[in-house]
């Protein structure tokens, strides 16, 4: 058994995984704004305590950041002020003696993709969707992480008046004043506003969709996270706008694009590591 931790802006999964299924998962609230390295360590390293059994061999954990992937060092995490290096691996190994694997969390919520899909060919783009955006690139069953675990950051790309990511994140709709979860109660009643929101939103993720297209050329694209359940809304005018703006429309001929909303799914990946 293995344990599995998804360290988010707003919350912390953990998870023990045996054989491919998750037969535990805990979820907690994510490190306060203002807490200090040591307090953070504090609070993972009980978050996984819960899960510690005589029968884990391992511990998997996915972070909101570049991550040296040999090293296990964390470095300059958006959401997390206080991570500017961290060397977790080491860390955790000393604290709990069961060898750890450290990896940015769209790569872990990629790994789960592909194992919900059975994709053991082909290439596989995970973009999360919530407090920031990442990107995960599966190829052939094996992440694709670039030297420091930054292949996929497209969100930091320029876009409009700042980056892409200020438009395809929680950020777009706490610029509104609301969240996706709140903007997709009033779409589900029909409300009109709340449905032109979510086409405005559908454009602007459409541009990065194409950026992972031109960049990685994927057969499959996968959006997860928190906002990817409100998919239904913002689908058509997604796939419309990549429709019009893609350059080689017979690369999209094939392109399966889906949401992976499963709460475990990032957990699963990060046992996989």
């Amino acid at each position: 058994m293995k344990i599995g931790i998804d360290i988010g802006g707003t919350t912390i999964g953990a998870g023990l995984a045996d054989g491919g299924k998750l037969i535990r998962r805990t979820d907690g609230p994510s490190f306060p704004a203002g807490a200090n390295l040591q307090d953070t360590l504090t609070q993972l390293y009980g978050r996984i305590s819960e899960l510690i059994t005589p029968e884990v061999s391992g511990i998997g954990v996915g972070v909101p950041s570049v991550v040296d992937p040999e090293k296990g060092i964390v470095y300059d995490t958006q959401n997390i002020p206080s991570w500017k290096e961290v060397h977790l691996k080491e860390w955790l190994e000393d604290k709990f003696g069961l060898p750890t694997v450290v990896d940015n969390d769209a790569n872990c919520y990629a790994m789960g993709s592909a194992a919900r899909l059975s994709l053991d060919k082909g290439i596989l783009a995970c973009i999360t969707l919530g407090t920031g955006v990442g990107c995960g690139i599966v190829s052939d069953s094996s992440l694709f992480r670039g030297r420091c675990c930054g292949a996929g950051e497209l969100c930091c790309l320029p876009y409009m008046d700042g980056v892409i990511e200020d438009y395809t994140s929680s950020k777009f709709f706490s610029a509104m004043g609301t969240t996706a979860k709140d903007l997709s109660e009033l779409a589900s009643e029909g409300d009109t506003e709340a449905i032109e929101a979510f086409g405005r939103f559908g454009k602007h993720l459409a541009w990065l969709t194409c950026a992972v297209l031109y960049s990685y050329d994927p057969h499959v694209i996968v959006f997860g996270g928190g906002i990817a359940k409100a998919f239904p809304f913002f689908e058509k005018t997604l796939r419309d706008e990549i429709e019009l703006s893609f350059a080689y429309p017979k690369n999209l001929a094939e392109l399966k694009i889906c949401a992976i909303t499963d709460a475990d799914t990032a957990l699963l990946g990060a046992a996989s590591l």
